[in-house]
C-alpha cells in the first residue's frame, strides 16, 4: 500500500488493475489479506483530496464502505465458535481493526455513511443473510458515536451544514428502528447488535429532546425513545443472547437519559419491565441483572421523592429471593458445593451490593438503606456461614463494608452498629479464617 500510494493516486488510469486488486483484497476471507488493504484505505484517506485522481476521492469511499461492511461478517458456515473455521479471538480482533476503518470513513463520508447503511438495511435485494444484516448493524453502531457527534455540533459558522446532517440523522434513524421492531431477516445475533446500535444512538437521543424542547423534533424524539425503551424491554423476554444485550442497552439508554424517563413519565412502567428479570428463572447472568439494577438507581438518584419506593421494593425482592434459596439449598445435600446455589447467592449479595452504592443515604432517603440493612445483614452473614462459599463471602464483605460506612459515618444507627458488631465477632472467630 505504501509503495503504490503515489502511482495509484497520479495515475489511476495506468493502475486501474491494481485498485481492482485491493479492492478485491478488502472483502478477503483471510484476516491477514483483508488488513493489509485497510491499511492503504486508511493511508489514502491521508492523501489531500487535490492530489489525487478524480476517481479516488470521496465516491470512492462509498465503494469501500460496502466492502468493509462483507470483510466484517460472521463466518458463512457459524453456528457457534467451538464449530467455527475461525477463532473467537481472531474475528473480534478482526472486528476491532475494522471499527477503525469504518471511523476513517465516517470522518470523510459524514451521515451519508450511516445513510448508505440504512438504506442497504432496508433493500430487500442487498440483504440476503443473517451474516451480512448483522455487519451492516455491525457497522452502524461502530460509527454512531462518530454520526452523532457530527450531527450535534455546535459551530456557528457551519449552522446549516450541522442541521442538515442531524436532518438526516433523524430520519434515518427513524428508519432504522422500524427496521429494527420489524426486521426482515431473524436471527439471536442480528437481535443482539440491534440493541447494541439502540444504545449507542443514547447520547444522541438525550441531545435531540433536550436542546429542541417543545418542538416537533424533540416530541418525534421522546415517542422514538418511548419505543425504543418498550422494544427493549419485550427483548429482555427473550433467549439469553438477546436478553443480556437488552440490559446492557437498558444501562446505555438510563445512563444517558435519565431525566428524560423521569421527565416523560414512563419509569414506573419500566420498573415494572425491569423488576421480574431480576427473578432467579429469568435468561438474564449476574452482570446483566446488575446492570439493571444500575440503570433504575441512575434514574432515580433524579427524583428523590420518589427513590425509596424503588429502593424498597428492589431491596425486598431480594430479601425473597435469598429467603427462597435457603430454603431450597437446605433441602440439598452438600449445597455449598452446587454451583446454581452458589451462584444465585452471589447474584443476591451483588445486586444489594449494587443497589447501597448507587443510593447511598442522604436527606431523602436518610432511613431506607440503614433499615433495609438492618433486616438483611444477620440472614446474609448466616448464609455465609451455612454455605461457605469464597465467592459469597467476598460478595457478603462488600456489603458489610458499605454497612459499616453508612453506619459510622450517615446515621451512626445503634441498631445497625450492633448488628455488624456481631457478625464481624463471629467472623473473627470462624475456625475458616475468611475474616
Amino acid at each position: 500500500g505504501k509503495y503504490a500510494m503515489k502511482l495509484i493516486c497520479t495515475g489511476y488510469a495506468q493502475s486501474e488493475s491494481l485498485l481492482d486488486l485491493l479492492f478485491e483484497c478488502t472483502s478477503h476471507e483471510n484476516f491477514n489479506v483483508s488488513q493489509e488493504a485497510f491499511e492503504f484505505w486508511d493511508l489514502l484517506a491521508e492523501v489531500p483530496t487535490m492530489d489525487r485522481h478524480p476517481a479516488l476521492r470521496q465516491p470512492i469511499y462509498k465503494r469501500v464502505l460496502h466492502l468493509i461492511v462483507l470483510s466484517s461478517q460472521y463466518p458463512k458456515d457459524f453456528t457457534d465458535w467451538e464449530n467455527c473455521s475461525i477463532e473467537e479471538d481472531d474475528f473480534k480482533r478482526h472486528r476491532r481493526i475494522i471499527k477503525d476503518v469504518l471511523l476513517t470513513l465516517c470522518l470523510l463520508l459524514q451521515s451519508e455513511a450511516f445513510e448508505i447503511l440504512v438504506s442497504s438495511l432496508q433493500n430487500q435485494q442487498t440483504v440476503k443473510s443473517w451474516q451480512y444484516t448483522e455487519a451492516i448493524l455491525f457497522s452502524i453502531s461502530a460509527i454512531a458515536q462518530q454520526i452523532t457527534l457530527d450531527a450535534m455540533a455546535s459551530s456557528s459558522a457551519n449552522l446549516a451544514s450541522v442541521q442538515n446532517q442531524n436532518e438526516i440523522v433523524s430520519k434515518n434513524f427513524a428508519n432504522l428502528i422500524s427496521w429494527i421492531q420489524k426486521p426482515t431477516i431473524h436471527h439471536e445475533l442480528i437481535h443482539s447488535c440491534s440493541l447494541q446500535v439502540i444504545g449507542s444512538f443514547a447520547s444522541w437521543l438525550q441531545k435531540t429532546i433536550s436542546t429542541n424542547k417543545g418542538t416537533p423534533t424533540s416530541n418525534l424524539t421522546i415517542q422514538t425513545l418511548i419505543s425504543c425503551l418498550q422494544f427493549i424491554c419485550n427483548c429482555l423476554k427473550q433467549s439469553p443472547i438477546i436478553s443480556n444485550s437488552a440490559a446492557i442497552t437498558i444501562k446505555q439508554i438510563s445512563t444517558n437519559c435519565k431525566k428524560e424517563i423521569i421527565e416523560i413519565g414512563i419509569l414506573e412502567s419500566l420498573f415494572k419491565d425491569i423488576l421480574p428479570c431480576l427473578n432467579i428463572d429469568s435468561n438474564l447472568s449476574t452482570l446483566s441483572k446488575i446492570s439493571l439494577v444500575e440503570a433504575i438507581s441512575k434514574i432515580i438518584v433524579n427524583t428523590p421523592l420518589q427513590a425509596n419506593y424503588y429502593i424498597q421494593e428492589i431491596a425486598l425482592s431480594i430479601i425473597s429471593r435469598l429467603e427462597q434459596i435457603k430454603q431450597v439449598s437446605s433441602t440439598i445435600v452438600n449445597a455449598h458445593l452446587d454451583k446454581k446455589i452458589i451462584g444465585a447467592i452471589y447474584c443476591e449479595f451483588e445486586l444489594l451490593s449494587t443497589l447501597i452504592y448507587y443510593n447511598e443515604p442522604n436527606d431523602q432517603n436518610e432511613y431506607i438503606i440503614p433499615k433495609l440493612l438492618e433486616q438483611i445483614i444477620l440472614p446474609m452473614y448466616n448464609l455465609t456461614q451455612y454455605l461457605p462459599h469464597d465467592d459469597i463471602i467476598q460478595a457478603f464483605f462488600r456489603v458489610l463494608t458499605k454497612a459499616i460506612m453508612i453506619a459510622k459515618e450517615k446515621l451512626g444507627s445503634t441498631v445497625l452498629s450492633s448488628i455488624i458488631n456481631s457478625c464481624i465477632d463471629n467472623l473473627k472467630n470462624n475456625e475458616t479464617g475468611c475474616c
